[in-house]
């Protein structure tokens, strides 16, 4: 780049109507662009791969727009291996494809997300009307922002389906395309596809960065398989609300851990503290506490 300080340029590329763009190992960094720092419009294929952005400003979008227009032929869109840091625009941030036709292939894997700003998503915006081929599997997505929307959600991707799925389950689908991918923040994607009648749309939880399962609040989200939930530590409230609940009278004696006393434990414990079932057991099977009965039958302070 020219460096952010000096004076605004309006694009680094632009390519219009060619065969093919290819986009190797190339380092871009520092720059300040009216629009977005490459632009693509009309081509077969746009393949990106082991390139670096860093320190992007761009206008509406930041690092990367791609766009087709008349020409109705298959394109493949190849991003792959790359780094998008600190890549800052007035809507989105990292990476933006738009397309009108059926019957293109996307694949954007494997690449570095971070710190990236945009107030519809700083990640990776797609509005599209149809793939063949739609992945977007193994990124690692860091500290992304979208200041426009609620709570920061949709940080990472705002995807935008203008057709109705052949697939039995869209939400799933989104999911299996994410495969791999990794943050640091909850409901990091927003979906939207057509269905019969009207359009479903909603916040994807991809997988955790820390390994962690995300917060009981981000259920609908979902959690991905193998995540380990955080023991809670309840507080002197939490434990007498517990101590007060009648079938602490049905759990027999203090310290034995059987899958019977604990799933009942856990049952007692998703009920006075609100959390979720699932995660009370996790919470159960890291020890439950050791209680005793005092005199009057009722479990005793533990």
């Amino acid at each position: 780049g020219l460096g952010k300080d000096s004076t605004q340029i309006n694009q680094m590329i632009n390519a219009v109507i060619a065969d093919s763009v290819q986009i190797y190992s190339c380092t871009f960094r520092q720059a300040n662009s009216a629009q977005a720092l490459i632009q693509g419009i009309d081509y077969r294929e746009f393949l990106i791969d082991q390139t670096n952005f860093t320190d992007i400003t761009g206008g509406m979008g930041g690092a990367l727009y791609l766009t087709d227009m008349r020409q109705d032929f298959e394109r493949i869109y190849q991003i792959t291996g790359n780094r998008f840091e600190s890549c800052v625009a007035s809507q989105l941030g990292a990476i933006t494809i738009l397309t009108s036709r059926s019957h293109n292939r996307l694949q954007i894997n494997n690449n570095h997300i971070i710190s990236c700003s945009g107030d519809t998503t700083g990640g990776i915006y797609l509005n599209y009307q149809d793939y063949d081929m739609f992945e977007l599997s193994g990124n690692s997505f860091q500290s992304n922002q979208s200041p426009g929307q609620e709570s920061n959600y949709g940080c990472d991707g705002y995807i935008q389906n203008r057709n109705i799925l052949n697939v039995q389950d869209g939400v799933q689908y989104y999911r299996n395309a994410f495969t791999g991918s990794t943050t640091n923040n909850p409901y990091s994607v927003y979906y939207s596809y057509q269905i019969q009648g009207g359009s479903n749309s909603g916040y994807l939880n991809l997988r955790s960065t820390s390994g962690q399962c995300w917060d009981s609040q981000y259920e609908s989200g979902g959690n991905n398989d193998g995540c380990a939930f955080v023991p809670t530590v309840l507080n002197s409230k939490s434990i007498l609300k517990i101590l007060s609940i009648p079938i602490f009278n049905q759990i027999v004696v203090a310290g034995e851990k059987s899958l019977s006393t604990c799933y009942q434990f856990a049952r007692v414990i998703s009920q006075a503290s609100g959390h979720n079932y699932q995660r009370a057991v996790a919470i159960v099977m890291q020890g439950p506490p050791d209680v005793t009965l005092n005199e009057q039958g009722t479990f005793a302070d533990f």
